[in-house]
């Protein structure tokens, strides 16, 4: 490990304390404007978010309404009912969903599932994606 990585896994706990758990969960009041310019505007204002750190696994609890979450996998992002469990929507390879897509094109709420999803894992696991486990 290089002593740039070496000091930044560190200072995030250290690689033994990383390696204890598999999962984190957060509660995230984001700002920014980037909701607003995708046209979905309050849809992650205020969330609870659970991530599988060995694995690309998101859930998103109250996701676009209170009973609802998604759920984010490497290859499908998905909204369900918390109450039934059923699937509202879902997308199955979402990263394809982007292409063409330019600054102004608007999202739907499957585009902010897997937006939001992939980047919270990739935040919340760097110690691990630095040091490859």
């Amino acid at each position: 490990m290089n002593e740039l990585l070496e000091l930044t896994v560190k200072t995030h706990g250290g690689l033994d304390r990383w390696k204890k758990f598999s999962k984190v969960n957060a509660h995230v009041v984001p700002g920014g404007v980037l909701w607003h310019l995708k046209g979905n505007p309050g849809l992650l204002d205020d969330y609870n978010l659970e991530v599988s750190t060995y694995e690309q696994h998101v859930i998103f609890t109250g996701f676009s309404a209170a009973d609802r979450r998604s759920i984010y996998t490497k290859d499908r992002v998905s909204v369900e009912s918390m109450i039934t469990g059923e699937t509202i929507f879902s997308r199955d390879n979402p990263r394809a969903s982007f292409v063409g897509h330019v600054l102004e094109t608007p999202w739907d709420e499957m585009h902010v599932a897997y937006f939001a999803s992939y980047a919270m894992w990739l935040y919340l696991t760097q110690p691990l994606l630095f040091c490859s486990i």
